[in-house]
């Protein structure tokens, strides 16, 4: 994808100096002041609009809708350019600064969110985005901190994990300040034996999330010292079942309810190879894509993985439009089905099968006659299928709305998810470009 012009006008974030350090293992580093708008095009925060393509913004009741005269793109009647910033008012007070860029690769249009805060944590530059609109920038488990090259992204809130660095927040939102302290110990070696490992999963997992437009997670303390226990627990008695036996060796309340709301994973490579593979399937997947979900826990040792998903408040995220995956922001690294257990093919369906294509609603949006096709250079990609067409596998995820699973592991290359549905009596349509490696 080429990257839109980088459109500058930032200020630098005061940083007062730190505080001594003292019997507090919480290294004070002083208060940020957000700097006045700093308006850089950020890439990872690229949205397919077009023709049909409306965009949504929180924020904004009303969808963008786009139209197209002689292969430009034109907004309320204005005809807009590749690079240039335009502004779209939202309800109320405020507005929302936007760029057109063009994916070089499949030629459609991509809305750049150009607003942003800068500031300074622990000597790093970081942006914080307003991702709910309410010009705060700092409102807990909505709004974002992460850099200009979209190297790491993790919602405000008051445990911050950069780079294997834990900080702890504490934000002002009405002064738009915030107070910070840097943990000067290593983390627990009960609880994080592989600490540096399960950051990189974090960073990877919230990577993951910003190029399907979903909010990222916090790491949740508590929530992985319960996984932990359920994890040990399976290390005594050899077994990665989800339930613990309260006679075995190990049980204990806190593991045995962690361990029904966490997915499993026992092999090499650790947690950022456990957290791809429950992407790669079709039922754990959803776990870990929930945009209304805020804080996870992890959990690694010796060869398995646990994480806990069922910890922390729920956010809103009201009519935002599908979450797909895989995303069309960058390739998804495996073409190859991993299977879920059960099954949810149909009786007799073995073998290795392609990865899901899924497409989940999570803002109570009232969705009819959804269809879903996936092309490659043209051709239908048969496949195994949940939609209006039919019901040929065996899931039940609330927000699930289609399902295609390919029969065959998908090679290399760009495909193309069609769908079609009707809301409030009007029909949709979408095209989702996404690419494997």
């Amino acid at each position: 994808m080429r990257k839109p012009l980088w459109l500058c006008l930032a200020l630098g974030a005061l940083v007062l100096p730190a505080a001594s350090r003292g019997a507090d293992p919480w290294q004070a580093l002083g208060e940020i002041t957000l700097s006045p708008k700093a308006r850089l095009a950020l890439p990872h925060r690229a949205v397919p609009v077009g023709p049909g393509r409306p965009l949504r913004l929180l924020g904004r009741k009303e969808p963008l809708r786009f139209t197209e005269r002689e292969g430009r793109l034109l907004f309320g009647g204005r005809l807009l350019r590749e690079g240039k910033a335009f502004a779209v008012p939202l309800d109320g007070k405020g507005e929302r600064h936007l760029a057109l860029s063009r994916d070089s690769r499949c030629g459609r249009w991509l809305a750049v969110d150009l607003d942003a805060r800068r500031g300074r944590i622990g000597g790093r530059k970081v942006l914080f985005l307003d991702r709910d609109a309410n010009g705060s920038f700092l409102t807990p488990h909505r709004d974002v901190i992460t850099d200009a090259r979209g190297t790491f992204f993790h919602p405000v809130a008051p445990n911050l994990v950069i780079g294997g660095d834990r900080f702890r927040l504490e934000t002002d939102e009405a002064g738009g300040r915030i107070a910070v302290r840097r943990e000067s110990r290593p983390p627990s070696a009960e609880i994080f034996p592989r600490w540096r490992e399960v950051a990189r999963a974090l960073a990877f997992l919230n990577r993951v999330r910003a190029g399907l437009n979903v909010p990222p997670v916090a790491l949740h303390e508590d929530a992985s010292r319960r996984a932990m226990l359920h994890l040990r627990y399976g290390l005594r008695n050899d077994t990665t079942a989800h339930r613990e036996d309260p006679s075995r060796p190990g049980y204990t309340e806190e593991g045995a309810r962690a361990g029904l709301d966490s997915l499993g994973y026992r092999g090499p490579g650790g947690p950022v190879v456990a957290i791809e593979g429950h992407l790669s399937s079709l039922l754990h997947r959803m776990e870990l894509i929930d945009p209304t979900v805020t804080e996870i826990g992890i959990a690694a040792a010796a060869d398995r993985v646990w994480i806990h998903t069922e910890c922390g408040k729920r956010r809103p995220f009201r009519e935002q439009g599908p979450v797909i995956f895989p995303g069309g922001s960058s390739p998804w690294i495996s073409g190859t089905y991993s299977p879920d257990r059960p099954d949810p093919r149909p009786a007799g369906a073995r073998g290795p099968a392609g990865v899901p294509v899924t497409v989940a609603f999570y803002g109570g949006e009232v969705v009819k006659n959804l269809r879903a096709e996936l092309t490659c250079r043209g051709r239908a990609v048969p496949c195994f299928r949940n939609d209006a067409r039919g019901r040929e596998l065996r899931t039940n995820h609330a927000a699930l709305r289609a399902v295609l699973l390919p029969k065959a592991p998908l090679a290399a290359g760009t495909y193309v998810l069609h769908l079609s549905w009707t809301r409030d009596g009007a029909p949709r349509a979408l095209r989702h470009a996404f690419t494997i490696r």
